[in-house]
């Protein structure tokens, strides 16, 4: 049961993730609900340990001065939480994943912003933790790679567009691989089948994704501490 809904929640992975929707389409608020409601027990757990733990955090909405000194600064955004260490100035992502999906390229982009980055997928019961200097060869990689692209948009020379499944995210209607929005009428939503199994996932994986979550974050902190007390 679990495979056949993964595969249907991937099939609407656009429609459920992206920001950007078309005029017309209707999305049933259960996905936008089940994440807040997951991330919302991650947030509450995290700084009630914390305070069990003795550092003060801040925990906003958004990002802008804070009066006052914290130890950590969390910022609850829509899709993941940002942590900044005083310190140090080094920074902690937790994106928060409520359903199967997964963008790597958006844990590439998040991994060249900050230093570790702990994606948690309730559905799959997994919790991982990547630091940039895991992966440093290959993001120094990316982006000399992603400069090359940048010089040949910008020349309009040997510009060779590539047709992919992710042309279904772009925007750019004046492309020859556009592809037209279907099925804006209709209401994106899980059948009652796969809805039950996404429920009991939930509720049967939420706790030890959220303690192991915690745990790691935890130890990232004090790392950070030891860390900051040698130098």
């Amino acid at each position: 049961m679990r495979r056949i809904f993964a595969i249907h929640e991937y099939e609407l992975r656009h429609d459920t993730d992206s920001q950007e929707f078309e005029s017309g389409q209707k999305f049933d608020a259960y996905f936008a609900i089940k994440h807040e409601f997951e991330k919302n027990i991650f947030v509450q757990r995290l700084s009630a340990e914390l305070r069990r733990q003795g550092i003060s955090a801040l925990i906003s909405t958004e990002e802008k001065h804070f009066v006052g000194v914290f130890d950590v600064i969390i910022i609850n955004g829509r899709y993941s939480l940002t942590m900044s260490i005083n310190k140090n100035g080094n920074k902690i992502i937790v994106e928060w994943k409520a359903g199967a999906s997964l963008s790597l390229s958006q844990l590439e982009r998040y991994l060249w912003a900050c230093d570790v980055v702990i994606v948690v997928r309730v559905i799959m019961n997994q919790v991982i933790r990547i630091a940039r200097s895991d992966i440093e060869s290959h993001l120094i990689k990316s982006l000399e790679a992603l400069s090359d692209r940048s010089l040949a948009i910008e020349s309009d020379q040997n510009l060779q567009k590539i047709p992919g499944l992710y042309c279904k995210e772009c925007r750019a209607k004046c492309c020859e691989f556009y592809r037209e929005p279907v099925g804006e009428n209709r209401t994106v939503c899980l059948s009652s089948e796969s809805m039950q199994a996404d429920l009991l996932s939930l509720f049967s994986n939420i706790d030890a994704c959220v303690e192991d979550t915690i745990r790691i974050v935890i130890s990232e902190l004090k790392a950070n501490e030891t860390e900051s007390a040698k130098t």
